[in-house]
């Protein structure tokens, strides 16, 4: 009696989906509403109510990617998709699984309630949005599942824009864009307080990632970048390598760093690293040539 009620409701959604070139045969109506059962009995659950299928089509019935030929399979699908995913979410990612997350946003699918009620934004004029998007949205939503299915392919071509994006002159400081941008949100909402150590993990990984696609001659750049903002936010660092950024005690010689403490590193450098040096002195910018001081320059 139960399996021909809900029968009877999903054939009522052919009134709807025709207009879409979509029906659903009483056979496959029958198909779904017993995949629907086995579905529930793997995942373990009870489902009281009306069952989900009808809001499934309703929502999905306009999708560009369902035809005639895949509509019942693919109503089967979210049907198991949707299940998984109450299951799956009981569980929520660690500040050290958020560190570790994949910051891109072509392979993730985000709640739009969510998104417009916390007010998620991309950064404007960024190259790394993504970054701050995700990092921003995981941070007071954690729960999240794996689906294995491919619904999205990624082509990358050599000699495209997103190819291009890396190792080019200015690239590299993109990154800090997206840090502010998570600096802010998390500011204003009083994280940064909550979740300090993540925070500054993450200011190391940014400021490290910058320096992978850096080219040599910015890397004085991306320390003083770094070390201005680490100034200003006032935060309680316990990282060396950011407390010696914010102190003024790094020096860069030709796209190498060294810190003050460590004078012995600097041995190693030959040619024009023994002749330039761009970095710190005190809380001065410093340009040196030969030893000889040709500029310098207040960073506040």
């Amino acid at each position: 009696m139960v399996n021909q009620t809900q029968i009877g409701k999903v054939m009522e959604t052919n009134q709807y989906a025709q207009k879409y070139g979509l029906t659903l045969s009483e056979e496959e109506a029958q198909v779904i509403v017993a995949e629907r059962k086995n579905t529930l009995k793997e995942q373990k659950r009870v489902e009281f109510g009306e069952s989900i299928l009808p809001r499934l089509i309703y929502e999905f019935c306009d999708s560009d990617y369902i035809n005639q030929d895949n509509y019942a399979d693919t109503m089967v699908r979210l049907q198991e998709i949707f299940f998984l995913y109450k299951n799956e979410m009981q569980d929520e990612i660690t500040d050290d699984e958020l560190l570790h997350l994949s910051r891109t946003v072509w392979n993730k699918l985000f709640r739009r309630d969510i998104v417009l009620a916390d007010k998620v934004l991309f950064p404007e004029r960024c190259s790394f949005d993504d970054n701050a998007f995700t990092l921003n949205y995981f941070i007071r939503h954690r729960n999240l599942f794996f689906l294995p299915d491919k619904f999205y392919v990624y082509y990358r071509r050599k000699g495209s824009l997103t190819a291009n994006a890396e190792h080019h002159a200015g690239g590299a400081f993109e990154y800090f864009k997206a840090l502010d941008a998570v600096h802010a949100y998390w500011g204003d909402r009083h994280i940064i307080s909550q979740h300090f150590p993540l925070f500054e993990r993450l200011c190391v990984k940014f400021f490290r990632d910058s320096l992978n696609i850096s080219l040599p001659f910015e890397r004085s750049g991306i320390v003083w970048e770094m070390s201005r903002r680490l100034q200003a936010w006032k935060l309680p660092l316990e990282d060396n390598v950011l407390q010696d950024m914010r102190d003024g005690a790094c020096h860069i010689y030709l796209g190498k760093m060294y810190h003050r403490r460590n004078i012995l590193n600097l041995k190693p450098l030959k040619g024009l690293q023994k002749i330039l040096f761009i970095g710190n002195s005190g809380r001065d910018g410093v340009l040196r040539l030969f030893g000889q001081e040709i500029l310098r320059w207040k960073k506040n």
